[in-house]
């Protein structure tokens, strides 16, 4: 997807074309080039944004819509590292693997089969990280500084 797409996707005011790029942004969170040519689109973001019924049965789904937008201000207001906003949204750490944005330390299982946790290290600033593995209605990662 490229800045225009994302913007007409997000601002579309369909549910799941919102849904979708609000994924997008999160999943290119860690890529600044990427998000900076949001930053301009921000006030139109949050405004076609809101009031929308997400839905969303285990946990509401605003909450992609929040964090593609917190997303795009944490890029506008800071030149820290971006690593910082994988705890307050738990993503996949072998997605992330395979994006070069990190490296797995270590892998910690229960009874040799199922991930407890995994050791991480950022690949840009080298910050390091628990991330705990979780599972209910779906699959997801609890991130915490080690």
């Amino acid at each position: 997807m490229n800045t225009v797409q994302i913007v007409e996707e997000i601002t579309s005011r369909d549910t799941h074309k919102v849904w979708s790029s609000s994924c997008y942004i999160i999943s290119i969170g860690q890529d600044r080039e990427s998000i900076l040519p949001l930053v301009e689109f921000l006030p139109e973001i949050i405004k076609k944004t809101s009031n929308l019924d997400m839905g969303g049965a285990f946990a509401p789904n605003q909450r992609f819509i929040d964090f593609a937008v917190k997303t795009i201000e944490f890029h506008r207001d800071n030149k820290k590292c971006p690593c910082c906003l994988y705890l307050d949204h738990g993503v996949d750490p072998k997605k992330e693997l395979t994006k070069g944005n990190i490296i797995i330390t270590n892998t910690t299982r229960i009874d040799g089969k199922w991930v407890d946790f995994y050791n991480v290290d950022c690949a840009k600033c080298n910050d390091k990280y628990k991330v705990i593995e979780r599972e209910s209605h779906y699959m997801w990662w609890e991130w915490s500084k080690a």
